[in-house]
């Protein structure tokens, strides 16, 4: 998991004034990878997540003003809101019970959560440089600003538009420092940079532990679909064997294996709607989509090659130990979501 490091502002005396090196934000550890070309990369305007069954949602206003979140929403929102509408589904049918569906919701709100402190982080800190100098917070405005009216189909997917309108203020606030002299383009560039990887980087993980709960479901319809059919012979093997005397006391009467393989066809039918839901749309990509990665790269290709480098040499440091709070808060849920397929058929 990429640890969010939010650079502190040290105070008053250490306010830079017009003109000064600003202090740039830490750019996120993770490898980025440029070569990702999918349909999604491709044609990211094409798919609209609208619900095969009929389903509740509200319709929300968004205003974006910078053309870097102008493109993130267009690349990222509506997969991000079928994974996070999707990734709820799934999560009852293969999580072992109602702490299970929790550390996989709470495994999606951590990562959203950690975004917003990012960015509240980033925003306070140049927020307060502006008010220690006496500039204003709200001076400044864009040329072109995009209205978008956005159906919302689940609480998270709301969170989502609010973690895209926070960087959009990011970027924002960076704008407005750097018009008052307290940046320069290098580190003013640098900045919006940070904020575009970040973003890039929630989608993905939206997307991917979408991709695991999806993985999960289909092993737990397999399994119940193999045990449902084991139970069912062995039933009609001791039917069979009762009818013709074979086994002394044996009855027709239901059995304690009847209530199991009625958990065992829900199972199935609630997992096969889902699948055939996936399947109808073209089926699961085969990569994590682009999410903005290319146009990210064709606006500062020499910033990507500097972060690529960094990665590399902070890869040939020694691993940190393994087994903070961080990663158990990040992998509880993915642990349910690998688990789901045994405990199905428990």
């Amino acid at each position: 998991m990429n640890e969010i490091a939010v650079v502190p502002h040290e105070g008053p005396d250490s306010t830079p004034a017009p003109g000064h090196t600003f202090i740039e934000p830490a750019m996120p550890s993770r490898r980025f990878d440029t070569n990702r070309s999918t349909i999604a990369g491709r044609r990211p305007d094409d798919f609209v997540f609208e619900p095969r069954d009929s389903t509740f949602y509200f319709r929300d206003k968004l205003v974006l003003s910078s053309r870097p979140i102008q493109i993130a929403y267009d690349r990222t929102f509506q997969r991000c809101q079928l994974a996070l509408f999707e990734t709820e589904m799934i999560a009852p049918i293969v999580a072992r019970n109602d702490d299970g569906v929790r550390a996989v919701n709470a495994a999606l709100d951590t990562k959203i959560r950690r975004f917003a402190e990012y960015m509240d982080g980033e925003m306070n800190r140049i927020n307060k440089m502006l008010a220690d100098n006496g500039k204003s917070l709200d001076r400044g405005e864009y040329t072109s600003p995009v209205e978008l009216e956005v159906k919302v189909y689940t609480p998270r997917a709301r969170r989502y538009m609010e973690m895209l309108q926070l960087a959009d203020d990011a970027i924002t606030t960076y704008a407005r420092a750097w018009l008052e002299g307290f940046m320069d383009e290098i580190n003013f560039k640098r900045s919006v940079f940070a904020v575009r990887m970040r973003t890039i980087y929630l989608a993905r993980e939206i997307w991917e532990l979408h991709t695991r709960s999806y993985i999960s479901l289909r092993k737990a319809r397999q399994a119940a679909e193999a045990e449902r059919a084991r139970l069912i012979e062995a039933r009609h093997a001791a039917r069979q064997a009762a009818a013709e005397g074979r086994a002394e006391g044996a009855t027709d009467s239901p059995d304690a294996s009847d209530e199991h393989i009625q958990r065992l066809t829900a199972t199935v039918e609630q997992a096969g709607r889902i699948i055939s839901e996936v399947e109808g749309r073209g089926g699961m990509e085969a990569q994590t989509p682009d999410f903005g990665t290319s146009e990210l790269a064709s606006d500062s290709p020499q910033l990507l090659a500097d972060a690529e480098r960094a990665k590399a040499k902070a890869a040939s440091r020694p691993s940190r130990a393994k087994g903070s709070k961080a990663s158990d808060d990040d992998s509880s849920g993915h642990d349910e979501l690998a688990t789901g397929s045994a405990s199905a058929t428990a």
